[in-house]
C-alpha cells in the first residue's frame, strides 16, 4: 500500500485519525448524517493513495446512484418534452430546485455539527465558473435534444463525446497530469464499439438535413463545457479543497446558475427559433407548464402529462446531482463518464417501454442487449487499473494542497504549516 501523501495531513487532522498501515479512521463523535458522511470528503482522494474499503464503498455506491439517477432523469425529461418542450424553463428549473433543496441539507449538516462553516466556504469565482459551464451545457443540450426530432437513444450516444474530451483534459500537468494506460484506451475503444452497436439500427431513422443536423451539432457541442466543468471540479475536490462539503458546492453552483440561465436566454431563443421579444414569456409559460401543469393559451401542448413526468424526473435529478461530486472526488471524472455510458443501452430499454413513452416508444432489439454487454465490458476494462500520474504532479499537488489548506486554516484563524516535497522530486523540478 503506498503511503498517504503528506499534503493530505490537514484533511486527516480535521476529520480522522491515521492507522499504521495508512488507512483512515473516521471520527464518529457527534451526529453525522448519511448524506454528510457520504458527501463531505472525509476519506483520502483516490490519487493520493490510502485506498481502503470505506473509500471503495463510497466510490461504487456513488457511481451506482449516479447511474440510476441519470437514467431516470434522462428518460423522464425526454418523455416530458414530447408532451411540452420548453428548453429554457428546464434549464432554469434545474437551478431553482437546487436552490430550494441544497440549502436545507447544508443547514442541517452545519446545525448538527457534522460540517463546519469552513467546509462550506469556497472562493466565489469557482462555483461561478462551474455554473457558467453547466448552464451553457444545459442550454445547448435542452435546445438540441428536446422534442421528437432526435430520438432519445441517439441523444444518449452523442453526449458520450464527453468521455474522450474529459480524458484529454485530465492529461496535462495543469489539470491532473494523468497518464492513461493501454487498458484505458482499450476500454474507450470497446465503449465506443458498444455504443455504435446499440444505435446502429436507429441511425437510419434520422433525416440528416436541415434542423436535425443543427440539433446534432448543438448536442455534441454541449459536451465541451460539461467536460471542462468536471475536470475543474475534480482538480478542486481532490487537490485544492479536499475538505469542502460537496453539497455546499452544489448549493453555490445553483445560486450562480439561476442568474447565468437568465443571461443565456438569448442564446436559447436563437437555437429554438423564438423571437427575442418572446423569450421571457416562453420561460414563464414553460415554468408554469412543468411546475403547475398550466397549459398556455393557444399552445398545442399537454402540460398535465409533461408536469407529471417532470416532477418524477426531479427526484432522479437530485439523486444524480448529489452523487456527481462524490463520484468525481473518489472515482474521477473519466471513470464517472464511463459508467455514465451505461445509460445508452439502459435508456434504450426504457425508451422501448410503452408504459413510459406511450406512443413514442421504440422497439427493443436484441442488438441493444449485445450493446449493453459490450459497454459494460468497456467500463470494466477502464476500471481495471488506475491511471498513472506524471512525476511533476507531486510538486504541483503539494502547492495546490498548501493553497487549499491555507485558505481553510485562514478561515479557522490557524497559520498553515509549510509543505514538504521529496528531495528527489525537488531536484528534478529544479
Amino acid at each position: 500500500r503506498p503511503p498517504v501523501a503528506p499534503d493530505n495531513c490537514f484533511l486527516h487532522a480535521t476529520h480522522s485519525s491515521m492507522t499504521a498501515d495508512g488507512d483512515s479512521t473516521i471520527d464518529s463523535e457527534g451526529p453525522v448524517s448519511f448524506i454528510t458522511s457520504f458527501a463531505e470528503g472525509e476519506l483520502p482522494a483516490n490519487s493520493r493513495g490510502g485506498f481502503n474499503r470505506k473509500h471503495a464503498v463510497v466510490k461504487y455506491t456513488s457511481l451506482v446512484l449516479f447511474l440510476f439517477g441519470t437514467v431516470g432523469d434522462q428518460v423522464l425529461i425526454k418523455r416530458a418534452t414530447y408532451s411540452a418542450n420548453y428548453p429554457s424553463a428546464l434549464t432554469m428549473l434545474t437551478a431553482l430546485l437546487g436552490l430550494i433543496v441544497y440549502p436545507v441539507l447544508v443547514a442541517g449538516a452545519v446545525l448538527s455539527g457534522s460540517v463546519s462553516m469552513a467546509q462550506i466556504r469556497v472562493p466565489w469565482w469557482k462555483p461561478a465558473f462551474i455554473a457558467v459551464c453547466f448552464s451553457l451545457h444545459h442550454t445547448l443540450l435542452n435546445a438540441g435534444a428536446g422534442g421528437a426530432a432526435i430520438p432519445g437513444v441517439i441523444v444518449s450516444v452523442l453526449v458520450k463525446m464527453v468521455i474522450p474530451i474529459t480524458m484529454f483534459l485530465t492529461m496535462p500537468i495543469y489539470t491532473l497530469g494523468l497518464r492513461y494506460k493501454a487498458t484505458h484506451w482499450a476500454g474507450l475503444a470497446t465503449l465506443v464499439g458498444g455504443i455504435l452497436i446499440t444505435v446502429s439500427s436507429r441511425m437510419q431513422g434520422i433525416e440528416l438535413h436541415g434542423s436535425s443536423v443543427l440539433k446534432i451539432f448543438v448536442i455534441v457541442l454541449s459536451t465541451i463545457p460539461l467536460a471542462v466543468a468536471f475536470t475543474f471540479l475534480e482538480v478542486n475536490l481532490k487537490e485544492i479543497h479536499p475538505e469542502l462539503f460537496a453539497v455546499a458546492l452544489w448549493m453555490w453552483v445553483c445560486l450562480f446558475m439561476s442568474g447565468v440561465s437568465i443571461l443565456l436566454l438569448p442564446l436559447n431563443a436563437a437555437l429554438t427559433n423564438i423571437h427575442f421579444s418572446n423569450m421571457f414569456s416562453d420561460l414563464g409559460d414553460g415554468m408554469a407548464c412543468y411546475v403547475f401543469a398550466r397549459t398556455p393559451p393557444g399552445k398545442d401542448v399537454d402540460c398535465e402529462a409533461a408536469s407529471g413526468f417532470w416532477w418524477v424526473a426531479m427526484v432522479f435529478m437530485l439523486l444524480y446531482n448529489l452523487a456527481m461530486p462524490v463520484s468525481t472526488r473518489y472515482g474521477g471524472a473519466a471513470l464517472m463518464w464511463f459508467v455514465h455510458a451505461l445509460t445508452v443501452p439502459l435508456a434504450g430499454i426504457l425508451f422501448a417501454q410503452p408504459w413510459i413513452m406511450g406512443e413514442h416508444a421504440t422497439s427493443l432489439l436484441p442488438v441493444q442487449m449485445i450493446g449493453l454487454f459490450v459497454v459494460m465490458l468497456g467500463v470494466a476494462l477502464f476500471n481495471a487499473q488506475e491511471p498513472s500520474v506524471r512525476w511533476e504532479m507531486e510538486v504541483i499537488r503539494s502547492r495546490r494542497s498548501e493553497f487549499g489548506a491555507g485558505v481553510a486554516m485562514t478561515h479557522s484563524g490557524v497559520t498553515p504549516p509549510p509543505r514538504v516535497v521529496s528531495e528527489e522530486v525537488s531536484a528534478q523540478w529544479r
